[in-house]
């Protein structure tokens, strides 16, 4: 217990030449002299449409309280003064809260917080669903920090994941996504496959540069390729001579049930003519084999 407070005094200390040196964090903007916390508190509630012109009056100075907030996460202090009762899951939740009233604050300012995105890209490392949760909150002009971001290599992993919130908005998204499947981070040439399924749109660009993806080194990069074709449907069927090579070459039972699953997507009919849902029983573990 004394280790636990010698701790948090050290802490504490840090935290106090940090304040020195540091110095007050800007004051918090206000509207009709209430604070934007007060305003915030009321986007979900009966004084919603009321505190969302609010938050659009504050205008941009709205925008480092919210950015604050959308990082809200418990500091290494506030865990070690926690009460002994308390595993930390209070304020945990807090925390959530605090990131919530972030996100409905930029939904209540909308395109006009499109200067925040880029921001909240490099936020989405450590808070993914949060940031890209304001990113959508912002609209479609996001994507085209987003598009910028694809260009950086401590955002190209974070960027496409964003993008795979914005539907048809991130169209203008999809050939800067496409050279970004021979990038040399097979994690990045994941998460653009991923990326360009979910978009949606483009088949004519999208689907052949998916089926040359087939042939990656990495097996986790050609499940995701898989998976993106069987998003488009019929739109994929020139995908089906390779998926059949697919599902007779691999050696991997899971990628010949990926392959499967993305035939059935795209040509049911050549999916069961062709038996492709019959594995070679070598393949099959035996917990399986009938």
């Amino acid at each position: 217990m004394r280790l636990r407070y010698r701790i948090a005094l050290a802490l504490a200390a840090t935290a106090a030449v940090c304040f020195v040196f540091v110095g007050r964090a800007p004051p918090e903007p206000s509207f009709q002299g209430r604070p934007l916390s007060d305003w915030l508190d009321e986007l979900s509630g009966t004084n919603a449409e009321e505190a969302t012109s609010a938050v659009r009056a504050i205008g941009t100075n709205a925008v480092p309280t919210l950015l604050r907030l959308v990082r809200s996460k418990p500091t290494a202090l506030d865990l070690v003064l926690r009460s002994p009762d308390d595993e930390g899951t209070t304020l945990i939740v807090e925390a959530e809260d605090q990131r919530a009233r972030g996100i409905a604050g930029f939904r209540a300012l909308g395109p006009a917080a499109q200067g925040a995105a880029p921001a909240l890209i490099k936020l989405a490392d450590d808070f993914q669903a949060d940031a890209e949760r304001a990113l959508v909150a912002i609209g479609p002009g996001a994507v085209d920090c987003l598009i910028e971001a694809l260009q950086h290599e401590e955002t190209k992993l974070s960027a496409p994941h964003a993008l795979c919130s914005f539907g048809r908005a991130a169209i203008p998204a999809v050939p800067r996504l496409i050279t970004l499947l021979s990038n040399p981070n097979s994690d990045v040439r994941e998460q653009v496959a991923n990326a360009l399924g979910k978009i949606g749109e483009e088949s004519d660009l999208v689907v052949p540069a998916l089926i040359k993806t087939l042939g990656d080194r990495e097996y986790h990069v050609r499940s995701e390729a898989m998976r993106a074709l069987g998003r488009f449907g019929h739109r994929a069927e020139n995908a089906v001579p390779a998926l059949l090579v697919v599902r007779k070459n691999s050696r991997i039972y899971a990628e010949i049930l990926d392959a499967y699953s993305a035939l059935k997507k795209i040509d049911p009919e050549v999916a069961a003519s062709k038996g492709v849902a019959v594995l070679p029983q070598p393949m099959v573990p035996p917990m399986y084999r009938p």
